[in-house]
């Protein structure tokens, strides 16, 4: 049956309830799809090279444990309620979006640092979160 526009869907699939697990089925449904292109700096031209579902699956998942056994997730408590942050200070790129999902399979919020933030957002950012770990 089709939803009427004036319907919000919560889930697509009620067990596909985070981004997580949305990536996840779709890694399982087709593990060698291309998903994140990156430029190959080391050719001339700088082509496109495609990471498939996989590849950042792993990549992704080597970084989240790698952040939890270096104990670079900080933990805070506010207000009663916990938090984990990482932050992140870069361009769009491929790594930011692994960044990303590493954070998620971990519960981790991320604030976000840009150049155009200036020193005053920055150290509010900072105040307000208690960050330990900034990846660049």
């Amino acid at each position: 049956m089709a939803n009427r526009p004036d319907e919000f869907i919560e889930y697509a699939d009620e067990n596909l309830d985070t981004l997580v697990k949305m990536f996840e089925s779709k890694v399982k449904e087709n593990p060698r799809a291309d998903f994140l292109a990156v430029r190959d700096n080391s050719k001339e031209g700088r082509p496109y090279v495609w990471r498939t579902r996989q590849e950042v699956w792993d990549r992704s998942n080597s970084l989240s444990r790698g952040m939890q056994s270096l104990g670079l997730i900080s933990n805070q408590t506010f207000d009663g309620q916990a938090w984990k942050f990482v932050g992140v200070m870069a361009k769009n790129c491929a790594e930011w979006l692994e960044t990303m999902l590493a954070c998620m399979y971990n519960s981790v919020t991320i604030p976000a640092f840009y150049d155009t933030l200036g020193l005053e957002g920055c150290r509010f950012i900072l105040e307000q979160t208690q960050l330990t770990t900034i990846a660049l």
